[in-house]
């Protein structure tokens, strides 16, 4: 999807953004990581429900829920950096843009991994079944729109000058 230029691309314009005071950012290159693996793995278990394999629909929410959490790490671990680099919301408008981008961006991942958890639970109580799969797809399209967000939000604050 990205390739690894683009990544590096990603941090040496985030360093830039940082004035030079942050000299690795591995934000970025997890987020790719991640963002690779999602919407794969939540349309397998599309797929598996539409079969009726309720084992194979948990184990792929359960890991596109685990991506989406590694994603919100590696978005804890960069807002770390920048703030005890000094950079804080009210540090510059630059500054209140991405914290504020990447963190309303970051609540809705944290509300999809909630849902992804909520449909496991059903599936485990029986509610989710082959002919009411509904539920698995809507939850799966509100991951797809998180992650055309991000595209977004990615090309803004990490890819242009």
């Amino acid at each position: 999807m990205l390739s690894p230029h683009t990544v590096d691309s990603a941090v040496a314009a985030r360093d830039r953004f940082a004035t030079g005071s942050v000299e690795t950012v591995s934000g970025p290159r997890i987020v790719i990581m991640c963002f690779d693996r999602l919407d794969r793995d939540l349309a397998a278990a599309h797929a598996a429900i539409q079969r009726g394999d309720h084992r194979a629909l948990r184990t792929w929410l359960a890991a596109t829920a685990l991506m989406g959490g590694i994603f919100i790490s590696g978005q804890v671990y960069e807002f770390k950096e920048f703030l005890n680099a000094g950079y804080g919301f009210t540090h510059s408008p630059a500054w209140s843009a991405f914290f504020g981008l990447t963190g309303f961006h970051g609540v809705h991942v944290t509300l999809g991994i909630i849902m992804l958890l909520s449909c496991i639970l059903l599936s485990l109580s029986g509610r989710i079944r082959q002919d009411n799969a509904e539920s698995v797809e809507i939850v799966g399209l509100y991951w797809h729109f998180v992650d055309v967000v991000w595209i977004i939000i990615f090309t803004v604050v990490y890819l242009i000058k």
